[in-house]
């Protein structure tokens, strides 16, 4: 029996739904809490993001990188690579 190229997925399902290029990474905010909120609250391995969703506006509203995160958070031990906001309450 040979072996076949998987099917080309059909057009609808390689379509970007018309609201996802305007919806706000804060929409991924955890339901149901207040304040600001780090996500995950543990660490679980060096190389997993961490997400600070804040109560209110902190960086730029198109997003960007923050030069300055120890304004604004603090990593003990500290965490390699680079701050970077996703809207104006999400670094």
């Amino acid at each position: 029996m040979a072996a076949s190229a998987p099917a080309a997925p059909s057009s609808a399902a390689t379509d970007v739904p018309s609201h996802a290029a305007t919806t706000s990474p804060r929409a991924a905010r955890p339901a149901g809490r207040a304040g600001t909120i780090i996500v995950p609250d543990r660490l679980l391995r060096s190389w997993d993001p961490v997400t600070v969703f804040f109560d209110g506006d902190r960086g730029p509203a198109g997003g960007g990188p923050e030069d300055d995160p120890g304004r604004l958070v603090r990593f003990a031990p500290s965490h390699p690579g680079a701050f970077t906001w996703l809207d104006a309450r999400t670094l």
